[in-house]
């Protein structure tokens, strides 16, 4: 079994919140920029860089930490006129 060309290593590891797949690479790079900055140049994101200007939001989120968020895409948005 496969995924995104990684190899299921081991598989229905059970955690206190969940089961966890062990997979043999990492699915994605760790990102070397701002959350602020790939919201910004990323193109799917166009609506939601412009919701963040118009809030204020860019600031928080060039700061050092880590960001948990839910971010839709300017297709979806679109959808519900925002």
């Amino acid at each position: 079994m496969s995924a995104s060309g990684a190899t299921l290593i081991k598989a229905d590891q059970e955690a206190t919140n969940g089961v966890i797949q062990v997979i043999n690479k990492v699915l994605y790079n760790i990102p070397d920029e701002t959350a602020s900055n790939y919201i910004q140049v990323n193109s799917r994101l166009r609506r939601l860089a412009m919701l963040m200007q118009v809030g204020g939001y860019p600031e928080s989120l060039d700061s050092n930490g880590f960001f948990s968020s839910f971010v839709i895409t300017t297709t979806l948005i679109a959808k519900f006129q925002l």
